[in-house]
């Protein structure tokens, strides 16, 4: 397995029969950024987004959103994370994301997850989105704008990278938080 970096995705409204409903991913080091994983739904675990074993997963400005797994991590799901390894997660929004148990909705891992300066949720409407199924920041999204950390962003160029949308990734100062910048 090699690295894989993905950048500038929107994985939407897909159904798995199995785990990673938005994606699976297998092998060493994915980086992904920029990224929206919104509605989509898996019979088992990591609606979402579903790794298992791999080293040093690191996602930057994610909007991970109203997922669905009928078994665990309604967002993300993390198995077989070794020891010597870490998930890092940075500048990022998770909110409002589901499990039929009810347990773990956002996140659900055996070890290491490393959640650095993302704004987690379970009432979507606390972020203030232009709406349920456009994911852009309004004015009133306080949380998310120009709170993101340039350390935090792993995957790229800070000061010309583009944001989902295609616009700046940094506008006003600092980077927002999740896949969209503010304009």
């Amino acid at each position: 397995h090699s690295d894989v970096k993905i950048v500038n995705l929107k994985v939407t409204k897909n159904n798995c029969d199995g785990n990673g409903g938005g994606i699976y991913y297998k092998g060493n080091q994915p980086k992904l950024s920029n990224t929206e994983l919104s509605y989509n739904t898996t019979s088992d675990c990591g609606g979402g987004f579903y790794t298992d074993n791999s080293r040093n997963p690191r996602l930057n400005n994610m909007t991970i959103v109203l997922n669905y797994s009928q078994g665990r991590g309604g967002g993300i799901h993390l198995v077989n994370i070794t020891n010597d390894t870490k998930f890092d997660i940075g500048n990022s929004i998770v909110a409002n994301n589901k499990t039929d148990n009810g347990d773990n909705e956002n996140f659900e891992q055996d070890r290491n997850l490393e959640k650095k300066n993302t704004l987690e949720k379970n009432n979507i409407n606390d972020i203030k989105f232009v709406s349920l199924t456009d994911f852009h920041l309004t004015k009133e999204s306080i949380e998310a704008l120009n709170t993101g950390t340039k350390g935090y962003y792993y995957n790229g160029n800070y000061d010309t990278d583009k944001d989902l949308s295609g616009q700046p990734r940094v506008m006003g100062g600092a980077i927002d938080k999740g896949a969209y910048e503010f304009v």
